[in-house]
């Protein structure tokens, strides 16, 4: 068993062997398999800051999304030290993780006072809990293939004049129900990609099938899928400057997924009905039902371009809905929005996934999007597929360099790094510092010692340490990003650059030198080559 001195030494300890782990705020999910007295009084912890106020972006956090509740608390867990460092309820929280972790105070703090009944029954179920070891990590599988496949991409190319492949050789499944996310940057071949499943781009090569049947040249209308491109808010924008195209190209328009500005919302969502000669009672029906689930019920007899660019895409998206597609293909419909309406329209748009168990295929540049919504993320680069995988195996294991790159925000670091071989274990050298890799990574990458290599490590997997240590990294700041309950700080080795995001600290400054140490069981490494990754997935 570890032994401390006082609460100081033992948190500081908790913060170096725990860093990443804790302070993201993963404290619940950390302590699952204690007793429930340990996880119960975690909660303790993390509510006694919120009541205390010693963060004020806490009780805001909260009540947040995901993201936010961790940034909360990590700030939070961040502030005890400074926050109730000379009260009794430090002393308890710190015991807390001390004795769930095995480890022993030999100077604890005296009982605190008995009229605060909350740290009172954190005294007691502290001395009555049974010490448990340390609960495994999350292990985060690869996902299975569907098993009912209701779109099929074999070997699909799209080729120009030129011989310019915009999609290459594409193998893809998406099953019953899935919302599955096409990403890659400008140019990648995602909008190429879904107008071929939506029968607005020819394919040159390979073969489509929906629902078991080859649809290669199957024409858009009878397809059953929808499409919405992605210019069709920037149309209406276009001609409400200029009525008289609007109302020539409006129908055109909409065959092409987008909005007609000279029709009403009813007319716009109503086309496709209309065209198939659907009942004039059956059309009000579905668009009555469709409008109150987006929220647009008062909006039907107003012209698109009298609406706001959220409102716009409330219609698109109900123009897809209401024809009941076996397949909804979205090409970047969000990414005109303001951000704030952006985030809000992801919150909707999952919502309705699942509440009408739909079959969407949605494309987007924006990584952020993609994790928030995707049951499966396609990543695209040139035309080719890098990498298919639920979000989080995606995000924890990328198949290379590029997809470690385009997943986060900001940006995962790359060094370059020698692998040296140091009596059993392997070692990493930049030139301006000396880490250890960890131990399950040490037979991966022995078979690069004497090599250089790409050393990956995400902004939030280094934390700030003293200088002395172990494995602990000496960088000079150069700038200083604040974004609100933390700060992203840009930094440089003797000659490369990274970025780390930590609380925030008003004595830092650009120039001055800070210590952190990398999460090495986060790190991920990359052949300096191929770009691919050295550890398996």
């Amino acid at each position: 068993m570890k032994s401390y001195d006082n609460s100081k030494d033992a948190l500081d300890a908790i913060y170096r062997q725990f860093g990443a782990d804790i302070l993201l705020g993963k404290l619940n999910s950390y302590f699952a398999d204690f007793a429930p007295s340990v996880n119960s009084n975690v909660k303790k912890l993390v509510y006694s800051v919120y009541e205390s106020g010693a963060s004020k972006t806490l009780r805001a956090g909260l009540n947040g999304s995901q993201e936010d509740k961790e940034r909360a608390v990590k700030l939070a867990v961040r502030n005890l030290t400074d926050c109730f460092f000379e009260q009794d309820m430090a002393e308890i929280i710190i015991f807390e993780f001390t004795s769930a972790l095995g480890w022993e105070l030999t100077n604890p703090a005296p009982a605190p006072d008995k009229k605060n009944e909350l740290v009172q029954t954190a005294a007691l179920a502290s001395a009555a809990k049974e010490v448990k070891p340390k609960s495994a990590p999350v292990i985060i599988k690869p996902m299975s293939p569907p098993n009912n496949k209701l779109v099929e991409m074999i070997r699909v190319s799209k080729v120009y004049d030129g011989g310019v492949r915009a999609v290459n050789n594409i193998n893809l499944i998406v099953g019953s129900k899935e919302l599955v996310v096409i990403l890659g940057p400008s140019g990648s071949g995602k909008s190429t990609l879904l107008k071929m499943i939506a029968g607005h781009e020819s394919i040159t090569e390979g073969e489509l099938k929906i629902d078991g049947e080859k649809y290669n040249t199957v024409k858009p209308a009878d397809r059953n899928v929808s499409y919405i491109s992605q210019d069709y808010n920037n149309a209406a924008k276009r001609e409400a400057r200029m009525p008289l195209i609007g109302a020539l190209q409006g129908k055109a328009r909409l065959d092409k997924g987008e909005l007609a500005v000279d029709m009403s919302v009813y007319d716009n969502m109503a086309y496709e009905l209309q065209k198939k000669k659907v009942p004039k009672a059956e059309i009000d029906k579905r668009i009555n039902e469709v409008s109150r689930l987006l929220d647009i019920e008062k909006f039907l007899d107003r012209k698109i371009y009298n609406l706001s660019g959220g409102q716009r895409c409330r219609v698109a998206m109900g123009r897809a809905i209401i024809r009941n597609s076996k397949v909804s293909v979205y090409d970047d419909i969000l990414a005109n929005l303001d951000p704030v309406v952006r985030r809000n329209m992801r919150a909707e748009f999952s919502d309705i996934h699942l509440r009408l168990n739909a079959t969407i295929i949605f494309a987007t540049s924006d990584y952020t999007e993609a994790m928030s919504m995707a049951t499966k993320i396609v990543v695209l680069k040139d035309g080719q597929i890098q990498q298919i995988e639920s979000p989080l195996y995606i995000y924890n294991y990328p198949v290379n360099k590029f997809v470690a790159g385009f997943m986060g925000n900001p940006r995962m670091n790359f060094l370059v790094v020698n692998v040296r071989g140091e009596g059993g274990s392997i070692t990493l050298e930049e030139g301006s510092f000396k880490i250890k890799s960890d131990a399950s990574h040490s037979a991966y990458l022995k078979n690069y010692i004497g090599k250089k290599i790409y050393f990956g490590i995400r902004a939030d997997d280094l934390d700030l340490c003293e200088d002395n240590t172990a494995n602990c990294i000496t960088l000079k700041i150069t700038v200083i990003e604040p974004l609100g309950s933390d700060i992203n700080l840009w930094l440089t080795t003797d000659s490369q650059s990274l970025i780390a995001r930590t609380y925030v600290d008003p004595s830092f400054k650009v120039g001055d030198t800070v210590n952190f140490i990398p999460n090495m069981n986060k790190a991920r490494y990359f052949d300096l080559d191929t770009e691919q990754s050295i550890l398996p997935l």
